[in-house]
């Protein structure tokens, strides 16, 4: 990369996970403490500080939760909006980045906006 270059940063992504069980909405009090684990296990990896309240979300008709986190990333603050979303036998993670300073750019809220299950 040249001297004068930025690493780019920004990154909007959906990923699916298959569920090792089915999910079924009664199951929402258990997954919902399920997922705040992943979220905490993941903002510890990323020495990631939570910048916003968790919220319990919807999108793309499916219930989920929305975590906030900023953390280093090679000298650069990044701020990274994650999505984790629940279907029957699938788990949707929408995941959003970019420089902390900066608002968030206009794809992560048409990911969200637009996220329609496969």
């Amino acid at each position: 990369m040249r001297p004068d270059a930025k690493e780019t940063v920004e990154l909007t992504s959906v990923t699916r996970f298959p569920l090792a069980k089915t999910f079924k909405p009664s199951l929402w009090p258990k997954a919902k403490v399920e997922l705040d684990g992943v979220a905490t296990r993941l903002a510890m990896g990323l020495v990631a500080r939570q910048s916003k309240p968790v919220a319990t979300v919807r999108a793309g008709g499916l219930r989920g939760r929305r975590y906030v986190m900023e953390f280093d990333q090679n000298g650069t603050e990044v701020t990274q909006r994650l999505t984790l979303l629940l279907d029957r036998h699938t788990e949707y993670q929408l995941l959003c980045r970019w420089r902390t300073p900066d608002a968030a750019p206009d794809s992560c809220g048409l990911l969200e906006g637009t996220f329609a299950r496969l």
